[in-house]
């Protein structure tokens, strides 16, 4: 058992008080814009010289930081996270909004000490056990145990990290970490198993092995791309954007890449538990969230192979290049992610070896 309350630091703009959007919301009723900006349009951090690019003048006005509304939940967030760690507020603002900042800090948060807001942009030297902050840069630099990524959609480009898509899921992570022990299922209770791992750890070969072995049953998850003519009908489920959205309220845990959708069905997983073990590959914001709704039959597994054996099999995938230099950028962050998890098992080559460390931790 941990015997250290966790220090964790939490950003600002965009975490706590509403940053792009406000800007968004003033510049449209400002200047009339049409269409109107959207936030899904930041699809980058900074200026990037589109339309968007307008909302930077509100940042030069302390009228703006002033009055910047809280995100919804907000309070109650904070409220529960000082009962479970020390909160430290880490945001990056000009010098001369910095007063600003803070008195709107501890207005609104009072829970949190004045000593504990700290106001500056090298973030990297912050030495806090937990991080969350929107910005891909702050989370690449930070020296904290466990960065995690708060996702918007300047940031979905970035994969390999921790993740999470809004307070709740943040909560469940840090429950998570406080956690000093694996819990221990009943045995006659189907389990659920989630592999983690970098790109190219194994985790589709052993899934297909302990499915061929009948131990459990695969996850199929859902997607709006098309097809891949190396595919078969079990990769995923195909859907329209339609049907996607139109799953929202049963969807545990979803994500976008390349402008499209990914994510799991937990009326899937509830029919599979009927009748036999379930698992399935997830990142590390799907395998937090996969923990979240189903506590009691979740087991993380990570999947640990040799980081050259990594690089060389990433580097032999048919992949765009850019696919293949983010996986391996990617990897050092991917690797954090084992103490999440409730179990290892060491892909080192010996594929059949794995197989019966996944299958040990099946049965038991």
């Amino acid at each position: 058992m941990k015997r250290f309350k966790l220090k964790v630091g939490i950003d600002v703009d965009d975490i706590l008080f509403s940053c792009d959007q406000y800007a968004i919301d003033l510049a449209n009723k400002e200047y009339g814009i049409e269409p109107p900006l959207s936030i899904e349009e930041l699809d980058s951090w900074g200026k990037t010289g589109k339309r968007t690019d307008i909302i930077f003048d509100y940042f030069q006005k302390p009228d703006f930081f002033e009055s910047q509304p809280l995100i919804a939940g907000a309070k109650d967030f904070i409220r529960q996270m000082v009962k479970k760690a020390e909160v430290f507020f880490i945001t990056a603002i000009a010098p001369e909004f910095m007063s600003i900042r803070a008195k709107r800090l501890m207005d609104e948060f009072p829970e949190v000490p004045k000593e504990n807001i700290i106001i500056g942009f090298r973030k990297d030297m912050i030495d806090v056990d937990v991080i969350l902050d929107d910005g891909s840069h702050n989370i690449i630099q930070s020296k904290s145990a466990y960065p995690v990524l708060m996702r918007k959609p300047w940031n979905q480009h970035m994969t390999g990290c921790l993740a999470v898509n809004s307070f709740d899921e943040f909560i469940t992570l840090i429950n998570i970490i406080n956690k000093s022990y694996t819990q221990i299922l009943p045995a006659k209770k189907n389990k659920i198993i989630g592999l983690v791992g970098p790109s190219a750890c194994g985790k589709t070969e052993l899934i297909e092995r302990v499915t061929n072995m009948q131990l459990a049953e695969k996850l199929v998850s859902y997607t709006t791309r098309a097809k891949r003519d190396t595919e078969d009908d079990e990769a995923y489920h195909f859907v329209s954007r339609k049907q996607f959205h139109g799953m929202k309220d049963d969807l545990f845990e979803t994500t976008s890449y390349a402008n499209e959708y990914y994510g799991s069905s937990k009326t899937d997983i509830l029919h599979i538990l009927e009748r036999n073990h379930v698992i399935a590959a997830f990142d590390i914001c799907g395998a937090i969230a996969l923990k979240k709704h189903f506590p009691d039959q979740t087991i993380l597994v990570f999947v640990n192979r040799p980081k050259k054996d990594l690089i060389n099999a990433i580097l032999e995938r048919n992949i765009p290049n850019p696919d293949k230099t983010n996986r391996i950028i990617s990897l050092g962050d991917e690797y954090k992610n084992i103490d999440m998890c409730d179990a290892v098992i060491n892909n080192d080559g010996k594929i059949e070896k794995a197989v019966s460390e996944l299958v040990n931790i099946i049965n038991s």
